[in-house]
């Protein structure tokens, strides 16, 4: 029996990393090897948008392209990412050069201008970064920082599909009830993407349904196809040019298992065959997989097949390849067509016979040709002047300054890496142009610790670095440069974009928690600060970013008044600079008012609440989604002051708004009514709290998975209710299972997991397990100084707990 990684379906676009070989680039004419400044080279040239984030390793795995992995994030809860990682098995037994071959390829035709804009071809967000502990041994020193046992990996994040790919979509109820012609109208949108890449001079080379993604059309309301996954593309110059092919062998046509090189003209006959055959699978799927009857022309011997077996339109794809019946099956089942006219029948007969063509030379020479046999015109617009694609980069063509304020908005290790990339190429050729760059790093200290920087003999010149500084895209696509702008980008890509800057610092933050590096973080963040400042000046805005990162920082390890001091300083010059009004100095301002309340200062941190919300309610009017966020953080200061009523009403007005922004389900509104549960059982209101939490729950439970952020944070709610009815057996069962699901979703010493160790062991010893609970929150406690140190709020409370409970026990011993 044919096996799945001949039908392509060990994978898909959302399914499992996987090694394929990709050749479509190469090093030709003597170019020197890839690497990261080469990657990052080409990025600058075609404009990419760095996002400031790094890949969380704690965020769900859920798939693969035909050259990486891909997984899922939630930067916020209303919106899903999909990461596309190197794949684990590559980053060991791929050659570094070939894979940042195969990177650059894809990246050079996601971006390539002709390509980035077209409806139903998805392009990236943006890149970001996965960072992770070295797999592979390095031939390149290794100094004393933490960073040098890390390795760092572009990544390309992509808006993600709730339908998922084409072969997953096929099997739903909302494929299931196309009928024939909605079907073509979907192979159409797939058409019209490989018709457009081809006309602008680049071959695909895995067109199948798994690296088809599907979405709704928010104009029409009807289905859209979009194409995805270009490792396996080529962007060819010449006529001339020889191509190799990957792909998946179901969807090959038959000549490219059989030659090592192609012409772009028998390249692009390659890419016709694939599509005849994903536009054959589709549009007659339901009969393919047994849902509906062959016509009696095509009843066959099957041998051992029964209506069950898995994958059976793709094995009976692949025998009818085989047997080369594919143009006959195809007629016939256009012929038994029911819904067809019989000028669209001969339409489509005539398609199939131009595209399924087992000889190249009697099959149709393009997309756009075979096309034209269904009379879809498709307008023929030409490749803009560009620079010869199938040339690399070079690596001098690499400045730091490209888009230096989000490096350092990044994970200091992402800045570590390219320093060292930087070191190894300026040592086999000093007086290069790379110098230049290298030089400027050890002057801002990028990543590494100032006893680490050996100051080699690099001459640094501050007009040129300033010259840099002016001519790199500093800031020209992060998100708006006035709240005003916020208007209009609800629910849309930008929404997302604003959602990560803003989100940025909390996700590294995490990051940082995560690989246990926060002590570090904040001594090379110390170190950055002193040098950027240094040589940028202290009003600078990169000096601005780098003390607003240290700030983070210290405000996680608890050192709240270093935090306060810098977080003023911060504000002070944003508000001079740049004024109120402006995203940025609303963030500083909300993350002062956070740290008043962790400093118990609860009047200061309600006066600047309530100073953010009228800036906002100004610009923006008393709804927008903004500005309902700041309302809720003041009732969290107002319910610190046991001002819980004021809350109250607060949360009650925020989530009416919600629900008119957003609907009853949305996991925003959904938030809100746990944090008002939360509130009333401050109140002593326990009958009214369960009212909210259970509502929120029984929707969340509908409507998000059980691992959910959502349903986490409603089942605590659920927990404290328990806890208040004295139901204390429920509560322990419930308050087991949560910390069951934290520890899978993000791990043994996240923070929110430490604070469910701590009241799980609060409820084993209300029950009279009082050794159970002071072994869990020892546990607890010894992660907690590990990762977020003494100074932290939530460590000195369980420290406070257990020195308590040591006490009981000692007055315990004594009596007896």
């Amino acid at each position: 029996m044919v096996d799945s990684m001949v039908l392509g379906t060990d994978h898909s676009a959302f399914d499992r990393p996987r090694l394929l070989f990709s050749s479509a680039i190469g090093t030709q004419n003597g170019t020197a090897p890839c690497n990261l400044i080469t990657f990052l080279a080409a990025v600058e040239k075609l404009r990419v948008r760095f996002l400031p984030v790094a890949w969380q390793t704690k965020e769900g795995f859920i798939g693969a392209g035909g050259t990486s992995g891909i997984n899922q994030a939630l930067f916020n809860r209303n919106k899903s990412l999909v990461f596309k990682r190197v794949a684990e098995k590559d980053k060991l037994d791929e050659p570094i050069e070939t894979i940042y071959q195969r990177l650059i390829n894809e990246v050079m035709v996601l971006y390539h201008p002709a390509i980035r804009d077209h409806p139903n071809i998805l392009g990236p967000l943006g890149i970001c970064w996965d960072i992770s502990l070295r797999k592979r041994q390095t031939n390149y020193r290794v100094g004393a920082n933490v960073v040098d046992e890390y390795e760092t990996w572009p990544v390309l994040v992509f808006e993600k599909s709730s339908l998922g790919d084409l072969y997953q979509f096929a099997s739903s109820q909302d494929a299931r009830d196309l009928d024939i012609i909605d079907r073509l109208k979907i192979c159409l949108d797939i058409g019209s993407a490989i018709s457009h890449m081809q006309s602008n001079r680049i071959i695909h080379g895995d067109i199948k349904p798994q690296n088809v993604l599907m979405f709704i059309d928010s104009q029409t309301g009807f289905f859209s196809a979009k194409v995805v996954d270009f490792g396996f593309s080529t962007s060819y110059g010449g006529d001339n040019s020889l191509i190799m092919l990957g792909g998946t062998q179901l969807w090959r046509a038959p000549e490219a298992t059989d030659y090592p090189h192609f012409t772009p003209d028998q390249a692009m006959k390659t890419d016709v065959f694939s599509f005849g055959m994903l536009c054959l699978w589709f549009m007659f799927e339901k009969h393919l997989s047994g849902i509906l009857p062959l016509p009696p022309t095509l009843q066959m011997d099957r041998g051992s097949w029964d209506d069950e077996v898995e994958h059976r339109s793709l094995r009976l794809l692949w025998d009818l390849k085989l047997e080369g019946y594919l143009t006959r099956y195809a007629t016939q089942l256009v012929s038994a067509e029911a819904d067809l006219s019989a000028k669209s029948k001969q339409a489509l007969q005539k398609f199939f016979i131009g595209s399924l063509e087992c000889d190249p030379q009697l099959r149709e020479c393009n997309i756009k040709d075979v096309l034209h046999n269904l009379d879809i015109h498709l307008s023929s617009q030409a490749a803009p002047a560009l620079p010869d694609p199938t040339s690399f980069p070079t690596d001098d063509e690499f400045s730091v300054c490209y888009s230096l304020p989000t490096y350092f908005m990044l994970d200091y290790r992402v800045r570590s890496a390219i320093f060292q990339n930087l070191e190894k190429l300026v040592s086999k050729r000093p007086s290069g142009a790379l110098a230049k760059q290298l030089a400027f790093c050890y002057e801002l200290g990028f990543g590494r610790l100032d006893e680490e920087v050996s100051h080699p003999l690099l001459e640094y010149d501050e007009r040129d670095a300033q010259l840099q500084l002016q001519e790199g895209v500093i800031d020209n696509h992060e998100y708006p440069s006035d709240i005003s702008q916020y208007q209009n980008i609800v629910n849309s890509q930008q929404d997302m974009l604003a959602s990560i800057y803003q989100q940025s610092l909390p996700i590294l933050i995490d990051n940082y928690i995560e690989h246990n590096l926060l002590a570090v973080a904040a001594n090379i963040g110390r170190d950055e600060v002193t040098r950027v400042t240094r040589t940028l000046g202290t009003q600078h805005p990169i000096s601005m970013i780098t003390k607003h990162v240290l700030a983070s920082i210290m405000h996680t390890q608890g050192r709240l008044n270093d935090a306060k001091e810098l977080t003023q300083e911060i504000l002070e010059v944003y508000i001079r600079e740049i004024g109120k009004e402006h995203p940025t100095t609303l963030i500083i301002m909300a993350e002062l008012a956070s740290i008043y309340q962790d400093q118990s200062d609860f009047k200061k941190a309600e006066e600047l609440g309530s100073e953010i919300i009228a800036l906002k309610k100004e610009v923006l009017g008393d709804e927008h989604v903004l500005t309902l966020e700041s309302m809720e953080n003041l009732a969290v200061t107002l319910e610190e002051q046991d001002r819980s009523v004021e809350a109250e009403k607060i949360l009650i007005g925020v989530i009416d708004a919600k629900r008119k922004i957003f609907g009853q389900e949305h996991p925003r509104v959904l938030s809100s009514m746990g944090h008002i549960a939360l509130v009333l059982i401050n109140q002593g209101r326990t009958q009214a709290a369960a009212k909210w939490a259970r509502e929120a729950i029984n929707i969340s439970k509908a409507t998000l998975d059980q691992d959910d952020p959502g349903n986490l944070n409603l089942d605590a709610v659920m927990v404290k209710i328990y806890i208040c009815e004295s139901r204390i057996q429920d509560a322990e069962r419930l308050q087991t299972d949560l910390l069951e699901r934290v520890t899978r979703v993000l791990g043994h010493e996240h923070p929110d997991r430490l604070i469910h160790m701590h009241n799980l062991a609060q409820i084993w010893n209300s029950l009279g397990r009082p050794w159970d609970a002071k072994d869990l929150l020892t546990s607890c406690v010894e992660l907690q100084i590990k990762t977020l140190g003494h100074e932290h709020s939530s460590t000195k409370d369980s420290l406070e707990l257990l020195e308590a409970w040591k006490q009981d026990e000692a007055n315990w011993r004594a009596r007896i």
